[in-house]
């Protein structure tokens, strides 16, 4: 998808077919560039944050790289020496002194919210300045990027992973053999509120190239169903026991290939051979999640924990006088018991881990631990839906259907020409909500999920009810343990299959 400036109306086209002429520049004469284009100044300074710091130094090779290795094909970034000013006009924006005439007409095809003015020259403003910097592609990008100090550091750090955990060793190049390339993937890592946490580089194989039979076999990696989840947390309030959570550092790195894998040497590398044996399951191979969970699985098992046989990531010990239950989902673990330090002291010897402590966040899920019981909340999940279908400013509904809902099964309805939204995926997001925290929605989203194939304009209208009905109940919470189960026995709990309501 390409963005194309019609010089003679100056309105932006989107269009799939393009044709670069590299030998022509239309703007190449400054008396061409002032009368087919039109400028416009915002006033005031922008303050921009330390963590988003353009440093003009990061043109030069790095220093804490010894060993970097550029593509030769010209991968590098052309604007690896822009000055800070040119920077400053970073998506079209430039920042100037001279005052803005408020009065004068602004003839443009830019979105309003993206001018701005003086009272928006603020923390959002800087924010705004930080998110228009995106994520490096490449290695050579993120070598050259104006946050080039974070993202060396995360690379050093990715490097340093692959040496302790001796990924690779060196191999002859060989003529019967078919290294696999690797990528590097660059990714900011935020918090619950959006905060900006670390910098993450990541060494990948590009796993598409692999071929069934000969680089793998078996690739289905079971993962931690939330029903599951919320047993184990049903299970510590009974008992009065505290949840906690751990994650698993470079999990993948952890688990040994089923079968012989070579790499060629990756970008950042230019000592020793060409060709990388690997030792360990490399993010991107395609059986690397099941590698992972075998070594977890084995380790759990020398622990003696043992999985359940309705999930194989719950995990509860044989040991009747001393319960302990744990649930994992790839490389997050949450458990709770009576051993829940020994755990943590012994789990270290195998994986190199960190202790999150007391869970309160797992897979979109706030969680809170009380003597009244565990509450479970999606509120952030939820908000981020309706952000992603436009629907935050949107008139919440009361009841999860519309009351048509006989008209939706009608034979007579044709597919929707022009979809407003992506209809599998508000589905999908609704399941997740249905297994996590929402069984409210288990009828509307199972009903709705009729007509994924063809829906029609009622039915996107109906699955946007849906949404909205979320709009007016995202700060609803499911209660775990608010009956003493263990006290009251006769208490009667009855469950309906329909819409799993109690």
């Amino acid at each position: 998808m390409f963005h194309i400036l019609d010089p003679e109306t100056g309105k932006v086209k989107t269009t799939h077919h393009v044709k670069f002429n590299d030998h022509v520049f239309p703007n190449k004469n400054q008396e061409n560039l002032d009368q087919n284009t039109e400028s416009f100044v915002i006033s005031g300074s922008l303050d921009i944050p330390s963590n988003t710091q353009i440093n003009s130094n990061c043109s030069e090779s790095p220093k804490t790289l010894d060993n970097v290795e550029l593509s030769p094909n010209g991968e590098n970034d052309n604007n690896q020496n822009v000055p800070t000013d040119t920077l400053r006009q970073y998506k079209g924006y430039t920042w100037t002194t001279e005052p803005v005439d408020n009065s004068k007409e602004i003839t443009s095809n830019l979105n309003p919210a993206n001018i701005l003015t003086n009272s928006c020259q603020t923390k959002k403003s800087a924010n705004f300045v930080e998110a228009i910097v995106s994520d490096p592609k490449s290695f050579s990008q993120g070598i050259h990027h104006p946050d080039c100090k974070q993202w060396l550091a995360a690379i050093d750090n990715e490097r340093s992973n692959m040496k302790t955990h001796q990924v690779w060793s060196s191999h002859e190049q060989d003529d019967s053999i078919q290294p696999l390339t690797t990528t590097w993937v660059f990714k900011k890592k935020t918090d619950t509120n959006g905060n900006l946490t670390k910098y993450k580089a990541r060494l990948c194989v590009r796993g598409f190239n692999q071929q069934e039979g000969i680089d793998y076999n078996d690739v289905f990696s079971p993962t931690g169903r939330l029903a599951s989840l919320r047993l184990l947390l049903t299970f510590a309030h009974q008992h009065r026991f505290q949840v906690d959570q751990m994650d698993v550092q470079c999990a993948f790195l952890n688990g040994i290939p089923d079968k012989p894998l070579y790499i060629f040497r990756p970008d950042g590398y230019n000592k020793g051979s060409k060709i990388l044996k690997l030792n360990k399951s490399l993010y991107g191979l395609k059986q690397s999640p099941r590698c992972w969970h075998k070594a977890l699985n084995d380790a759990l098992l020398q622990m003696g924990l043992v999985p359940t046989k309705t999930d194989p990531c719950l995990y509860y010990l044989s040991d009747h006088n001393k319960p302990m239950w744990l649930f994992s989902h790839v490389d997050n673990l949450i458990f709770s018991g009576c051993w829940n330090e020994y755990f943590k002291a012994k789990i270290k010897f195998f994986f190199d881990m960190e202790d999150l402590g007391e869970v309160k966040y797992a897979l979109g899920i706030q969680i809170t631990q009380s003597t009244e019981g565990i509450s479970m909340i999606q509120d952030k999940l939820i908000q981020q839906i309706l952000s992603e279908f436009n629907l935050e400013n949107a008139q919440p509904m009361t009841s999860p259907l519309p009351s048509n809902i006989n008209d939706l099964k009608s034979p007579d309805l044709e597919p929707c020409q022009n979809p407003p939204f992506h209809y599998q995926r508000a589905i999908g997001l609704l399941q997740y909500l249905v297994q996590g925290t929402r069984p409210d929605l288990a009828f509307s989203t199972s009903f709705m999920s009729q007509f994924l194939e063809s829906p029609s304009e009622i039915h996107f209208k109906a699955v946007e009810h849906i949404l909205k009905y979320l709009l007016g109940t995202k700060g609803l919470t499911l209660q775990l343990g608010g009956n003493n189960l263990q006290h009251d026995l006769n208490t009667i709990i009855v469950f309906s299959n329909a819409d799993w309501g109690g």
